[in-house]
């Protein structure tokens, strides 16, 4: 599997939009990520495998866990990751499940985690998001897994 691109939003410790383009590294094999002490190393890597898995990296944080503190309840949180595995392109969309408070009065409404997988194969650009394989958890868990 080789990265392509990666998009989070109220993700970990990236409240704002970020997206990382794997595809500036060309065919390199191998890549750094590195920074300071609390830069969100980690939440990208938790991010990554949020996506294709549904939980974070080392078993650490949950779904819900993953959520930013640094945003209102209007952001919505959601990791895209875009991927190659042989010939075969993809887009996995997932959203963790959390409480935010109401929009209105008081109290908290709980958010369903929702997920997508699309083969991107045939896609021309970025905003094509190919040809929807999944669009359940429990369906992209078994299409990532291989599982039939």
């Amino acid at each position: 599997m080789r990265p392509e691109r990666l998009l989070v939003r109220g993700f970990g410790p990236y409240a704002e939009p970020c997206t990382i383009d794997f595809r500036g590294l060309g065919s390199s094999a191998l890549f750094l990520i590195h920074g300071p002490t609390g830069a969100g190393k980690t939440s990208l890597l938790d991010a990554m495998c949020f996506a294709l898995y549904g939980e974070a990296s080392g078993g650490e944080r949950r779904g819900d866990e993953l959520r930013s503190h640094l945003v209102g309840s209007g952001v919505e949180t959601e990791v895209t990751l875009d991927f190659r595995l042989g010939a075969a392109r993809y887009r996995v969309t997932r959203r963790p499940r959390y409480r935010r408070p109401e929009r209105r009065g008081e109290g908290d409404v709980e958010v369903d985690g929702r997920a997508t997988l699309w083969d991107r194969s045939e896609a021309t650009d970025d905003a094509h998001e190919g040809k929807p394989l999944a669009a359940k958890s429990s369906e992209v868990d078994r299409e990532i897994a291989g599982d039939d």
